[in-house]
């Protein structure tokens, strides 16, 4: 659904934006022509949801309407999440299982490399500096508040070490770096639970801009996110966290290139980098989902009858 994935501008000052959302929750507004009668009505409700519980500090820099949309159900619920992942689940008619990683109320927090710290996802949108950790923490950001934020590491949640117990594979897919990837690293016993796991492990970068990773080439995220993982079982090996890399390398764009130094660096890690056309020809940001679930089946072992050449 194209109102999903609709995102506001990746540039502009707070309150400009702000206003740009409200405009968006005016039920008027052309956005809302093209969806049928009775999604129109479940979607605006979680966006207005959303608007009338916004903070003040809350900067929609580039912000996802779908993000908002659960955002809004969440809040809506009495901050029962998996009331509202179920909600959202049954209203894209989403496939398979969706489940959070952990059930406590915490905040993405993040130790910049100058030492400031920055606490909520929307703020690691423009950073001026790269970020050298992140945590989860209880505490939420307050302007003109300033406090020691206490990083926690709550436990994995049940249902979901048992789908990682028994599943396929398992895939690190493309999204925001920090706040969609690295963050479900960050729960007590997730990185023993992918290391016990004897399926494949894949990793998928982005194409296109990510703001949260300025600089930072494949072959350092993929260190970043073994990293991650090695902190909740330092005694695991790289190939049982990660094995796979998948990259477009005609049409792709990735931050650093894919060099012969990047390449050598992936190596060393022992991941082993799959070439494959996975990438929008006209759009470098998207990736065909199409060929990605043939791609992964196949790593996966799973028979397909349209098969998609791979190449290492």
């Amino acid at each position: 659904m194209d109102f999903l994935s609709f995102r506001l501008p990746e540039s502009g000052n707070r309150e400009h934006l702000r206003n740009c959302l409200s405009d968006l929750c005016n039920p008027n507004n052309e956005i809302w022509l093209q969806i049928p009668p009775h999604k129109k009505i479940a979607l605006y409700n979680g966006l207005f949801q959303f608007l009338i519980r916004m903070p003040l500090a809350f900067n929609p820099l580039n912000a996802s309407l779908g993000n908002l949309v659960l955002a809004g159900a969440y809040l809506q619920s009495g901050r029962n999440f998996s009331f509202a992942l179920n909600y959202f689940s049954s209203l894209i008619h989403a496939k398979g299982v969706v489940m959070p990683i952990c059930a406590e109320n915490l905040h993405l927090a993040a130790e910049l490399e100058n030492g400031n710290i920055i606490v909520g996802q929307d703020r690691l949108k423009a950073l001026s500096h790269k970020i050298s950790k992140l945590f989860l923490t209880v505490h939420e950001h307050r302007e003109r508040m300033s406090f020691d934020e206490i990083a926690c590491r709550p436990p994995l949640y049940p249902q979901a070490k048992k789908y990682l117990k028994k599943c396929s594979v398992i895939c690190f897919p493309m999204g925001s770096f920090y706040s969609s990837i690295v963050a479900n690293t960050l729960v007590k016993g997730v990185g023993k639970a992918i290391a016990k796991s004897l399926c494949p492990k894949i990793f998928i970068p982005n194409s296109g801009i990510d703001p949260e990773i300025p600089g930072l080439d494949i072959s350092e995220q993929a260190s970043i996110l073994l990293a991650s993982l090695k902190r909740d079982y330092p005694c695991a090996e790289n190939d049982k966290l990660l094995n796979f890399v998948l990259i477009d390398k005609n049409n792709g764009i990735y931050p650093g290139g894919l060099g012969t130094k990047v390449l050598e660096k992936l190596s060393i890690l022992g991941l082993n980098v799959i070439f494959c056309p996975i990438v929008d020809k006209i759009h470098p940001d998207r990736h065909d989902p199409g060929i990605l679930l043939k791609i992964i089946r196949q790593i996966a072992g799973q028979n397909n009858d349209d098969t998609t050449t791979l190449h290492h």
